[in-house]
């Protein structure tokens, strides 16, 4: 579901935006006068970088207005100006009075340094997204091997076999993924889980990416999917958990490499 950046110039050409489908961050108020607004500004430069190295924005391109840009990641306009006069002192963009904030045509080695940072923004943001799913989905996985049926054993080894078909025919199985979990979640019995896993779709949606499925890691979560549903099965709570546990482990290795996502940790 990819939005376009409406607000352009004469000379921009429309590109489809990945990176502003990213979900929003905390509510601020329009005064900014927080604690965190010093925080809050880098990371919408962040953000920000993440279209640039999305392509959602290009050389030459207008930016959004502070007003639709706030909107999208729901913080103030104070916090949006920042971060604005911030790119633009790293020379990545321009304001030009009575006609909006551009992104400038970048030398070589600063149009390096704005991917660089745009990527290692959007790879630490991941590795977050990492470290809070192991945080809750293996408790999760621990009281559905309480609480799971034979229906909800059968449901889930239905979309194991739909995974694999859709991996021998090339076709992307991320929404098979997102069920696999929520069905897990629903095998806890616990109607308050499903609600906030499905409130989190889009922030817990950035880790399965296409750019972040490789045949490796799609096969890697087939199998683990299935060592989970043997330890479901089992009726086995701490086997249930440690499964979940060492699956998100090995995607999160798979996807931004075993050395980063180790240091992640830390």
């Amino acid at each position: 579901m990819s939005n376009k950046i409406e607000d352009r110039g004469p000379q921009s050409m429309r590109r489809k935006s990945t990176a502003t489908n990213a979900a929003p961050l905390p509510a601020e108020s329009e005064s900014g006068a927080q604690p965190g607004i010093q925080r809050r500004y880098q990371e919408i430069t962040a953000r920000i970088r993440e279209m640039l190295a999305s392509g959602a924005l290009g050389p030459g391109d207008r930016l959004p207005s502070e007003r639709t840009l706030a909107e999208r990641f729901r913080v103030s306009r104070n916090s949006v100006r920042e971060a604005i006069r911030a790119l633009a002192e790293q020379g990545v963009l321009e304001s030009r009075r009575g006609d909006g904030t551009y992104v400038r045509e970048p030398d070589g080695e600063s149009l390096a340094a704005a991917f660089v940072a745009g990527f290692e923004a959007q790879r630490h943001r991941i590795a977050e997204i990492f470290q809070f799913r192991r945080m809750i989905e293996p408790p999760i996985a621990a009281l559905a091997a309480r609480h799971v049926s034979s229906q909800w054993l059968d449901r889930l080894k239905v979309l194991v076999c739909d995974q694999h078909q859709r991996l021998l025919a090339d076709v992307d199985d991320a929404d098979l993924d997102v069920a696999f979990h929520l069905e897990v979640a629903r095998a806890s019995g616990n109607q308050v889980v499903v609600e906030a896993l499905n409130a989190l779709h889009e922030i817990l949606a950035e880790t399965r990416s296409s750019f972040l499925q490789t045949r490796e890691r799609r096969s890697m979560a087939i199998q683990a999917h299935l060592r989970i549903i043997a330890a479901l099965e089992a009726h086995d709570p701490e086997a249930a958990s440690e499964a979940m546990r060492a699956h998100l482990h090995a995607v999160e290795d798979a996807a931004l490499g075993e050395a980063q996502s180790q240091t992640q940790r830390g």
